[in-house]
């Protein structure tokens, strides 16, 4: 078995591990990188994508919102292995006008949209990525954005363009934004097709999960990385989203007599590399080159990815704690290349857990009685997994192959018990 086929199947890297939770790698110089087994498992609290503290509320009018792209520090729950100290992660997110509760304004995933059918949304988008270097190599030598115009290969310093997409959304194509309508901070340099940055959404499709994310040209894998990506919950009269909604499905209701009750729980799992000292780490070169070929250039787009530090809604292997009744799932694969089978896993007899899985556990879901108080960190939303095909050809261009749900048969989906497993969606055509 090579070690690719080892770390698809396991999620674990093969290699030495040293004392002291960092370990070298040949492909990564002598960065040191975050050992996984260094970390706790199952103590961050899952933050909810739908917690009202994690939506956004709108800034101008009733359905307008005025989101920006900006870089910051923030805590996924990693913690250094040598004295247990929290350590906090540079990342970008999307973030409006500071909101209730002392949250900060940007977060790692993104706030999380709740939309109506038929009730259409303008979001006025910014870039707010101001004298950033990226935070992660970019390979100058494939079709990119290349803002300055620069020769292929030249080393880039900014300014980064971004530009978003609704994944799954029925939208106009000048609000699309497909990968040669990026923009750079304060719109100084535009791509080839910009047309506008306040976006139309007419949400005029059925109700379903939807997720936001970075696309500019040749660096939607690195920009997605760092952390520019959110849920999109589409709503109608039949998924009100509400207790007693027709469909009786699991609901919400932050104003319950008892505390709020959170029984609809969105869910990403994202695949993540780290230094020592916590920041997000994205390799320059393939591990293997195949004999005959010239050395590929460094840093080089690479044509498949896969952590070793599982991140789910924001945080290192959460733990969510569930009432012994039905949750509805809403999951989402967030990962450049890590194809996932979830299901529910029961602990030995004895325990109240159950371990969400995907490849290994990457969610415990602790039993509570009477009833759950909901724990939201500021970290930010996010969602679970299914399976993500991100062939090379479809990674680099203004392709929208992999914009429509995953729908697998029913004997592919997984058995949970007790659950409503709902809406899958799919990372893919991650430039």
């Amino acid at each position: 078995m090579n070690r690719r086929r080892f770390l698809q199947l396991t999620g674990t890297v093969s290699g030495a591990w040293l004392v002291g939770g960092v370990r070298p790698r040949s492909a990564f110089g002598s960065t040191r990188l975050l050992d996984p087994l260094s970390q706790p498992r199952f103590v961050n609290p899952l933050p909810n994508p739908l917690d009202p503290r994690l939506i956004y509320a709108p800034t101008f009018g009733s359905d307008g919102y005025t989101i920006g792209v900006s870089a910051f520090s923030q805590s996924l729950g990693l913690y250094d292995p040598e004295d247990g100290a929290p350590l906090m992660t540079p990342v970008w997110g999307y973030g409006g006008p500071a909101q209730q509760d002392g949250l900060p304004a940007a977060t790692d995933p993104g706030r999380t949209f709740v939309a109506y059918r038929d009730v259409p949304v303008t979001v006025q988008w910014t870039n707010d990525l101001f004298g950033a270097a990226h935070l992660l190599p970019v390979d100058t030598t494939v079709h990119w954005a290349n803002p300055l115009g620069a020769p292929l290969g030249d080393p880039f310093g900014g300014p980064v363009p971004v530009v978003p997409h609704l994944h799954g959304g029925h939208t106009e194509s000048d609000s699309d934004g497909l990968p040669e309508y990026w923009w750079t901070p304060g719109e100084a340099i535009t791509g080839p097709r910009f047309v506008k940055t306040s976006y139309f959404y007419g949400n005029d499709q059925p109700a379903g999960t939807l997720w936001y994310h970075d696309h500019a040209l040749g660096i939607t894998r690195l920009n997605v990385y760092a952390g520019l990506a959110g849920f999109y919950i589409l709503r109608d009269q039949m998924d009100t989203g509400m207790p007693g909604n027709p469909l009786g499905l699991p609901a919400n209701d932050p104003s319950h007599p008892g505390g709020p009750v959170f029984y609809e729980v969105p869910i990403v799992i994202q695949d993540r590399l780290f230094t020592a000292a916590g920041q997000l780490f994205y390799p320059t070169e393939p591990d293997e080159v195949e004999s005959g070929f010239p050395p590929p250039p460094a840093p080089s787009a690479l044509p498949e990815f896969f952590g070793d530090i599982i991140v789910v809604n924001g945080q290192a292997w959460p733990v969510l704690d569930v009432e012994p009744r039905k949750y509805r799932f809403r999951l989402l694969n967030g990962s450049d290349s890590r194809s996932t089978t979830p299901g529910l896993r029961p602990t030995p007899a004895g325990s109240p857990a159950r371990a969400l899985r995907s490849s290994s556990s990457v969610l415990t879901m602790r039993s509570c009685r009477p009833r759950c108080r909901s724990i939201s960190s500021p970290s930010a939303p996010a969602s679970a997994t299914t399976r993500s095909s991100t062939s090379p050809a479809s990674r680099d261009g203004p392709s929208s192959r992999g914009t429509t749900p995953v729908r697998p048969s029913r004997k592919a989906r997984p058995s949970i018990r007790g659950a409503t497993v709902s809406s899958w969606r799919s990372a893919s055509a991650l430039s």
